[in-house]
């Protein structure tokens, strides 16, 4: 069962509003201001993903910079961070606990599995950052 926040089609709004995403893995809150994939701040970039924003604050407005702060997992729906202790992206965006297989107290299914073995660093860093995170939820 997923949590009331993942399951509502309006918490990108909502999020967009509270100019704040919130991750589901380490819990922390980062500003954002926009989701989606073309900001419209930054018409040269276009993502991959629907992602959490923010125009860059080190960069000058004429640079049009930005910042990915996050994403939705493309397996279990939550918001998480690009930090990458929390989720990993390829082709779409897996949260730590998904390619781990310790997703909402279900029997494990990790996804580790199915991704190139090039990636097995990126891997390792999710589980080394967040074990003790994988049995509290």
């Amino acid at each position: 069962v997923l949590p009331a926040s993942a399951t509502d089609p309006n918490r990108n709004l909502m999020a967009v509003r509270r100019r704040t995403l919130t991750c589901q893995i380490c819990r922390g809150d980062y500003p954002i201001d926009f989701f989606g994939r073309r900001p419209p701040y930054a018409p040269a970039y276009t993502f991959l993903e629907d992602a959490y924003l923010l125009r860059d604050p080190f960069a000058e407005l004429a640079a049009n910079a930005v910042i990915c702060v996050g994403g939705i997992c493309g397996n279990c729906d939550q918001d998480v961070c690009a930090a990458p202790e929390c989720s990993l992206f390829y082709s779409k965006r897996f949260c730590a606990r998904c390619v781990h297989g310790s997703s909402n107290g279900e029997e494990p299914r990790s996804l580790s599995r199915w991704f190139p073995k090039e990636l097995s660093p990126q891997i390792g860093m999710l589980s080394r950052q967040n074990q003790s995170q994988f049995t509290e939820s």
